[in-house]
């Protein structure tokens, strides 16, 4: 690990970072650490983040944090919120605390280094009013293979599927708590299909388009637990 010096805010802040990492600006006052090569986060992420907090949230869970930019972004947007993200690739939870740290969060911020699939075993008893997950888009062998494990596990599982993420969100999700995820268009229904197993309903949807003559190829859909059927249809986004 090499020490590098940065500025934040006219001052000069000491920091540890590896020699493969980089400081990426989120706004004049955030900041996060990402991979100078292989996976980053991308405007799905942002997406996601802009469609969660629509509503106002208080205690939150994040289920595949990656660099930990969706609990970043919330917590400066929300500053009495509190935040538990989890990360099964140990480099990447790792670059989330240190990011945590760097923006003066960890005591909103709580990252865990688990497999989302066992996150009961780390947040026994908590319950939260928003869960966002921007999963694997693909099922493994759904597509061809990654440079990396780091970029496979990013890209494509079988861990942390729709009807995984609609398991693990009832455990957590208080009553009219809300789960927001962000997947390829073809899996819509796969998810509304998933997350009303468990009493998980389907409230808001926005499709993303990359052209407004093209059909879409994301979705963020909101999902209510204990809510009444009927689904609202946001205008989609128009990515160009």
């Amino acid at each position: 690990m090499e020490l590098r010096n940065q500025t934040h805010n006219s001052s000069f802040l000491f920091f540890n970072y590896k020699l493969d990492e980089r400081l990426d600006a989120l706004s004049e006052e955030l900041f996060v650490l990402q991979k100078t090569k292989g996976v980053r986060f991308g405007s799905d992420t942002i997406l996601l983040t802009d469609f969660a907090a629509q509503k106002a949230v208080k205690r939150a869970l994040d289920l595949g944090c990656g660099c930990g930019v969706i609990s970043l972004l919330l917590a400066d947007k929300y500053k009495n919120a509190s935040f538990d993200a989890v990360e099964i690739q140990e480099e990447y939870a790792d670059m989330a605390k240190r990011s945590v740290l760097l923006n003066r969060l960890d005591s909103r911020i709580n990252i865990i280094h688990a497999d989302a699939n066992l996150a009961k075993e780390h947040l026994r008893g908590k319950q939260y009013d928003l869960i966002t997950c921007n999963p694997p888009y693909f099922a493994d062998g759904g597509v061809l293979p990654a440079e990396t494990e780091a970029a496979r596990i990013a890209r494509s599982s079988d861990s942390l599927t729709p009807t995984a993420i609609a398991k693990i969100a009832a455990g957590f999700l208080q009553t009219a708590g809300r789960l927001c995820v962000v997947l390829p268009a073809f899996r819509f229904l796969e998810m509304c299909d998933a997350v009303r197993e468990y009493a998980i309903e389907p409230k808001r949807v926005r499709f993303v388009q990359d052209r407004i003559d093209r059909p879409p190829y994301l979705f963020l859909l909101e999902a209510i637990r204990g809510a009444k059927a009927g689904l609202h249809y946001e205008p989609a986004h128009i990515a160009h």
